[in-house]
Parts: structure tokens; sequence; C-alpha cells
């Protein structure tokens, strides 16, 4: 059964007591990961929940059981094609992103003069957990012709230069592509040195 958050949550808090750092556990229907920190004296210092990708849809929409996508609805598909050969960009989005919406207008306002394709990339899917893992907390996520572009906003200028040279064959993998998982790795482990 689905259980309400407040409940999960006091639930693990209580359950956090008896382990340290990083746990990934089931408790009572709740799965996710727990990370938390202990002071020297072995008291509860910090917490931080991060509720399994199921129970986040289930957060989402308040429907089903745990593994249950209730009413959810996935975005992926095409959202424009153009004919010929001109980019692909990659929309990586989910339900009810609004700044996937703005991007998204940004894109289809410079699509007469800059023809390129479309396609969003719904990272709640179940077969995206690779970009749900990299990309969960920094959508939107624009590839051109499946190379990181951009994240989180998009201007008509920078949308016109990157596809003018996703045209001409010149666009390059831009850097700072978001990771969030590798950046949650990285936060356990500082939390374990900063506990010896």
């Amino acid at each position: 059964r689905n259980i309400p958050f407040v409940v999960a949550w006091m639930m693990i808090m209580q359950y956090t007591r008896a382990f340290s750092v990083l746990r990934t556990s089931r408790v009572k229907g709740f799965s996710g990961s727990i990370i938390g920190t202990r002071s020297s004296q072995g008291s509860l210092r910090t917490i931080r929940i991060v509720p399994s990708k199921s129970v986040r849809m289930n957060m989402e929409t308040g429907e089903g059981n745990e593994g249950d996508e209730g009413a959810r609805i996935s975005v992926t598909g095409p959202v424009y094609t153009i004919d010929g050969n001109h980019p692909t960009v990659q929309l990586y989005t989910k339900e009810g992103c609004t700044l996937c919406d703005k991007v998204s207008d940004v894109l289809r306002s410079i699509q007469q003069d800059h023809p390129h394709s479309l396609e969003a990339i719904d990272i709640t899917d179940d077969d995206k957990t690779d970009a749900w893992d990299k990309y969960k907390w920094d959508i939107p996520v624009l590839h051109i012709n499946g190379e990181y572009w951009t994240k989180h906003r998009l201007e008509v200028g920078e949308a016109q230069e990157a596809l003018t040279k996703a045209q001409d064959g010149t666009f390059e993998k831009q850097k700072g592509e978001p990771n969030a998982a590798a950046m949650e790795k990285r936060m356990a482990a500082r939390c374990l040195e900063n506990e010896t």
C-alpha cells in the first residue's frame, strides 16, 4: 500500500537511528535512499531521504501503490519533425515542467529560420533510468544530435547559434553536463569523511 509521505518520513527517521551514513532500504512500503550523518557522540545530526522512483511517482500523482505509476503520463515522443538533413534537438523533460515548456517555445519560435526537429524524452519513463539519474535536478536538459548542449534556460540567440553550428557540422558537445548521481555519491563520500 502507498502510505503518506509524512508517515514514511517518521518511520524512516526512527529506522535510521540504527544505521549510519548511506543506506538503501524498504520500510513498510516505502523505499529509497537514506543519507544521514551522526555526531561524534552518536546522535543523529542530519538526514536526507530520496524516495525511490516508484514512490516519487505516487507522491506526484497521489494514486496507485508502490511500483504503480498511477495516472502519470509520459511525454516522450516527437514534438515536431522536419524532413531533410537537419539537426534533431532532444529535450529531457517530464510532465508539468514549465521551464521545459519555455525552452520548447523558444525552439519553436526559430524553427522556420533554423530548421530542426524536436523530440521530448521523459526522464520518468521506466526505460530512462540513466537519464533520471543524471538529470533529475536539472531539467530541462537539451542535446543536439545526441550531444549535450545546455540546461535550465535557453535564449533565442543561443539557440540560433547552436543550431547554425549543428547544421554546418561544427557543433561540439558542451561542458557542464549535469550528473546528479555522481554529485550525490560525492556528497555521501564527504559525509563519510566528516564522520571520521
